[in-house]
This record gives C-alpha cells, sequence and structure tokens, in this order.
C-alpha cells in the first residue's frame, strides 16, 4: 500500500519545467490495480447518479482551471492530494482512498483531483482510464481528453503544465476495443459478432 501512497503524494519534481510537472513513475504494489479499481468506482458512481457524467466533467474542469496556474510542482501536488483526501470530517488518508476505490462510488470532484493527478503522474496509464470511461459512458473519455487539450486558459497559467496537460489531451484519446459504441458513434458488433 506504500506505493500508492506514494503515487498520490505524486512525487513532483522540484523545476517549473514541463518535466518537473510530471511525477516520478511509482510502483503500486501487486494486490492493488488503479485503473481497474477506479473504473469500478465510476462504474457504480454512474450508476448510483443519472447526471455522474457531467458533474464529474464539470469537477475536472474546475480542477484542472485550479492546479494550470499554481507557481510550482509542489503547489500542484498538494492541491491534488488535498482534493482526493478530502477536508474536515471527510478527510481520510491515501491509504484509505485507495481502499474505497472499487468498493464505493465516488464524489465528482476527488474524482476530479484523481484524474488529474493520473494524467500528470502517470500518462502510460492514463489511456487506460480515458479508454475505459469511454466504454463505462459514451462520451466521457472524449471530453476528458478534450478537456485536456483546452486546458491553459486562467489567468496565470503556468506554461509548463499547460503544455503537460495539452500534450496529454492530444496524445489520449479514448480507443474502444470491446463495446458495441465506438469513437465515431457507430454501432459495432451488434449483428455480425466481432
Amino acid at each position: 500500500m506504500r506505493g500508492w501512497i506514494a503515487f498520490a503524494a505524486f512525487a513532483l519534481a522540484q523545476t517549473a519545467s514541463a518535466a518537473g510537472f510530471r511525477a516520478a513513475p511509482v510502483k503500486a504494489p501487486a494486490s492493488f490495480e488503479f485503473v481497474p479499481a477506479f473504473l469500478g468506482s465510476m462504474s457504480l458512481s454512474l450508476s448510483e447518479r443519472p447526471f455522474y457524467a457531467s458533474e464529474l466533467l464539470g469537477a475536472f474542469d474546475r480542477q484542472l482551471s485550479a492546479i494550470e496556474s499554481l507557481p510550482d510542482p509542489d503547489a500542484v501536488a498538494r492541491t491534488l492530494q488535498n482534493g482526493i483526501e478530502g477536508a474536515g470530517r471527510e478527510r481520510k488518508t491515501m491509504a484509505v482512498r485507495a481502499g474505497e476505490l472499487g468498493a464505493a462510488p465516488v464524489p465528482s470532484e476527488r474524482a476530479a483531483a484523481i484524474l488529474a493527478a493520473n494524467a500528470l503522474s502517470r500518462p502510460d496509464q492514463f489511456q487506460r482510464v480515458v479508454n475505459g470511461l469511454e466504454e463505462l459512458q459514451p462520451g466521457l473519455g472524449t471530453r476528458v481528453s478534450e478537456a485536456l487539450r483546452e486546458s491553459g486558459r486562467s489567468a496565470g497559467a503556468q506554461p509548463g503544465l499547460v503544455r503537460l496537460l495539452r500534450q496529454a489531451g492530444e496524445t489520449i484519446t479514448p480507443q474502444i476495443t470491446n463495446g458495441l459504441y465506438n469513437a465515431k458513434g457507430e454501432l459495432e458488433r451488434l449483428f455480425d459478432g466481432r
């Protein structure tokens, strides 16, 4: 569990360059797999609340606006960590938050912080997250990628961080392989069994 705590703490580098906003790769423990756990919570959240996808996208836009003008990687890491852990009586450690993933719905604001942190710290893994979101709710993964591409609108946005966010949005796009829905909005496998 300690490795996942390190992932959530984001170990962002000290420089303000674009590379400084990217987290160092962190190995999660073998017993915890972030992507299926996170997507499990997203599935539960989407089934529990009919407008959850819209709430998540709004929260993700707000999260990106909040972090893109922060002065350094440490401030970004603290903001995302606080968004994941929560505040006041709702505050829980990263280890507890990790244990909740996959077992319970996640409030949209917390899920947005997790998405932003994952896009910055694990872009290699974020592709799977976006694919999974698109399979759960057609258009959701696409909109998450679009929000990243459109980042940098806030006054005082930090160029290095905005460059990383936009790069993630440009390179990570949903790729549906198993569903009836694809990125063009066409139905697949319905009649021919593919």
